[in-house]
């Protein structure tokens, strides 16, 4: 089977290439070919054409896609909060500080718009009255942007986090505690693949659940492997960075989840929940 990832850094691939290192694909009789496709858009359309059998990707894209009738359905859960963290400029302290503050996203209808706006209201502050929203571009733009002074906050990786607080600039707040209830990503595939053949949906699951299960026992085996898997990088700082969001991740996806969902992305629907994920592969699989 052909799996594709929607982002090539660590924490979308990690339970990936622990499920290749340990055997656990093996030992459930899959033979997985994982791949790294960079956009959720592209790897929803590679979906809709039968070119992967399984797909992680943002969560608020794919609900967006089931949405408009496209026919896909959620498996699983992967990422179960977002792995976000408000850092403000040097000489805030705390997220009460941010009355007035100018708010640093990527860009208009994006999800850190989206993340952003959700984070601020649930901090008590209302966008244009309270704070003003600032469209500045991707997370390393983003970073300029908070150390010239352009704005006084904005939403970063841990990865990220860890760079900006070696130079002085303040954690706010944990944006994934904040919003516990908004998962970061989730698995996909195309409603009738599952119908047709659900045991292989529950082995593939099964699969991820146990690459999950030793991320959070045993982290430092879990990047032993990815060095297994030919991954190159900072391995003092992704170390680091496990500790926000090791525990996040899981196969479980519930209806709470999906109205958090709907909410983040303002969407208008009438459709059920079983109409967007069929909860009962996890279960399964956790079995």
């Amino acid at each position: 089977i052909r799996v594709a990832s929607s982002s090539p850094s660590l924490t979308a691939r990690l339970p990936h290439m622990v499920a290749h290192a340990e055997g656990f694909f093996t030992r459930e009789g899959l033979e997985v070919e994982s791949i790294v496709v960079r956009n959720d858009a592209t790897i929803l359309a590679a979906l809709a054409a039968g070119e992967f059998t399984f797909v992680e990707s943002g969560a608020p894209p794919a609900v967006a896609a089931i949405s408009k009738g496209l026919p896909f359905v959620i498996i699983g859960g992967f990422r179960s909060r977002l792995d976000y963290v408000l850092m403000g400029r040097k000489g805030l302290s705390t997220s009460k500080d941010l009355k007035g503050a100018k708010i640093g996203v990527t860009g208009a209808g994006g999800l850190s718009e989206a993340v952003a706006i959700a984070a601020m209201k649930k901090l008590g502050f209302q966008r244009d009255k309270d704070y003003t929203m600032l469209y500045v571009g991707n997370s390393p733009l983003r970073m300029i942007a908070l150390e010239q002074g352009r704005v006084d906050a904005s939403i970063f990786s841990p990865q990220q986090q860890i760079v900006l607080a070696s130079k002085g600039y303040p954690l706010l707040t944990d944006v994934g505690r904040l919003l516990p209830e908004v998962p970061a990503l989730i698995l996909s595939a195309m409603r009738e693949k599952t119908k047709s053949n659900p045991e292989q949906a529950v082995r593939f699951l099964r699969a991820m659940q146990q690459a999950m299960n030793l991320i959070r026992n045993d982290p430092d085996r879990a990047l032993e492997d990815t060095r297994k898997q030919r991954y190159s990088g900072d391995f003092k700082m992704e170390r680091e960075a496990l500790k926000y969001y090791y525990d996040a991740y899981s196969i479980v996806f519930g209806v709470a989840n999906l109205e958090s969902l709907i909410e983040l992305s303002g969407l208008k629907t009438a459709m059920k929940p079983a109409e967007f994920f069929d909860a009962s592969l996890a279960a399964k699989a956790q079995r």
